[in-house]
């Protein structure tokens, strides 16, 4: 409006920045992309400390699967003896509900000296045909809390899941220790549209992990469904089985980071409060850590290391044999479970130590040049497409070198040419108010027309100079 530059010449300075490819639109999940990533120097150091150790414990694993082979063979022989007396069930629970009551509003977790029992709110609604025995009838309306139980925080590994037979379209949360009031802070086991999904939150969405199965339940059918997780604070770390099956999933949040542990209550039959669950639940159980493949599916009631076990010994083919050691060394070899623990903890550590303190969003240009056009009045929906304008800089100044890009990047190297007649005298303006109160050019913000001039123009052309000169 007052400086000597022409319409064309405005949007053509306009030009270098209508080229950034941000949407311009406000997002609810931290800063909009394109953005930095900032690390913590120190974290990354220690993080880099730590991989030889991970390398040394993975030695340490495979060592330990030899060096168990005598121990190994004492449980395949004891194994093989009992093997008659049916599957054997993962040993460690944590706790166990076996939902067998039948009636009443008290439900047993019968895992532990003197373990609490839960108490069934709302309506006590039960079935006689559970799984096995009686269950817990869900409508929506009712849920049983046990105030201690399930406390787990991220870290640490843990499994849980129960038999459940969902009336209608299978939706809810059948398990969980989650406080919606609370950025639903906690984990669960959820099903929406028949998808099995698994929290494991802090903060959501901004911290937490997130994963769904590919497959579905089906309506008004006994299923059993389970989570294992290791600890990792990874949506990697958890697997979902479905009736003795891992299943694939999909990760829809990967960033925990922070606890899961909350005061609410574990929960059959819903969230604390949102997420009813409607339809039969049967023996629940968790483990304070990760269930092999086989062990899951014993509880489902498909057990694969049962027929191994009672086949003679002269039938059993190598690869069955590697199965059983499997097998032993993830659900009973106590040292290989420690050591790979022990691996799972520091991995989780690296990876926390290896994320950015924060994210910083910066502008990035479209692969293809954007057009400007001169817009009519200014108006962004009327843009004056007889001219394409190329970015370009106000023909009053010293013009670009010579192979200078016509993008952001040029224009930063622009400003900085030695012969650009601002940069060098509003930086040495700045300097001198810093020091002095005020700059030869009281408004600092404004060089132009209706800007102050310079009380001693020689004194700042020649601090100009000598800063260009001596390097910036």
């Amino acid at each position: 409006k007052y400086d000597p530059f022409t319409q064309q010449e405005y949007y053509r300075l306009f030009a270098y920045f209508n080229q950034a490819s941000d949407p311009g639109m406000q997002t609810r999940n931290g800063n909009q992309t394109p953005v930095v990533d900032l690390y913590d120097d120190a974290k990354l150091a220690e993080a880099e400390s730590l991989k030889p150790k991970v390398a040394e414990l993975k030695q340490q694993v495979e060592a330990r699967k030899l060096e168990c082979e005598p121990e190994f063979q004492n449980w395949l022989s004891a194994a093989r003896a009992n093997a008659a007396d049916g599957p054997q069930l993962p040993a460690g629970l944590a706790f166990h509900a076996p939902l067998d009551e039948g009636q009443g509003t008290e439900v047993a977790n019968v895992v532990g000296e003197q373990p609490v029992p839960g108490k069934l709110k709302g309506p006590a609604n039960w079935s006689a045909e559970g799984r096995s025995g009686a269950a817990f009838d869900c409508n929506g309306q009712n849920f049983v809390e046990f105030a201690n139980a399930a406390d787990f925080e991220r870290t640490d590994s843990f499994s849980y899941g129960c038999w459940i037979k969902p009336s209608g379209a299978p939706t809810g949360a059948p398990l969980a220790r989650m406080d919606d009031g609370n950025n639903y802070r906690g984990f669960d086991l959820h099903i929406a549209g028949g998808v099995v999904q698994v929290h494991l939150i802090n903060t959501w969405p901004s911290n937490a992990v997130k994963v769904r199965s590919k497959d579905k339940l089906v309506a008004d059918q006994w299923q059993h469904v389970f989570v294992t997780y290791d600890g990792s604070s990874k949506a990697a770390g958890v697997k979902i089985y479905i009736n003795g099956e891992e299943k694939p999933w999909d990760i829809e949040q990967d960033g925990l980071s922070d606890t899961i542990r909350t005061t609410v209550p574990f929960y059959l039959g819903r969230r604390n409060p949102g997420s009813p669950y409607k339809g039969l639940i049967d023996d629940v159980r968790i483990y304070p850590r990760v269930l092999s493949g086989a062990e899951v599916a014993a509880l489902a009631g498909s057990d694969p290391i049962a027929p191994l076990l009672a086949k003679p010994a002269e039938e059993t083919t190598p690869d069955e044999l590697v199965t059983l050691k499997q097998h032993y060394l993830t659900a009973i070899d106590e040292p290989h479970q420690k050591l790979v623990k022990e691996v799972a903890e520091l991995e989780s550590r690296i990876a926390e130590l290896g994320k950015p303190l924060v994210n910083v969003m910066v502008m990035q240009d479209v692969p293809q040049m954007r057009p400007t056009y001169v817009l009519d009045r200014g108006n962004y929906a009327s843009p004056k497409q007889d001219v394409e304008l190329r970015p370009g800089v106000p023909s009053i100044m010293p013009q670009p070198a010579e192979g200078t890009p016509e993008n952001r990047l040029g224009l930063a190297q622009w400003l900085m040419q030695p012969n650009h007649p601002l940069t060098a005298r509003v930086a040495v303006n700045r300097y001198w108010a810093m020091l002095f109160g005020k700059g030869i050019v009281k408004t600092q913000e404004d060089f132009g027309a209706q800007g102050d001039w310079p009380t001693h123009p020689r004194l700042l052309d020649w601090m100009a100079v000598d800063f260009v000169e001596s390097g910036w």
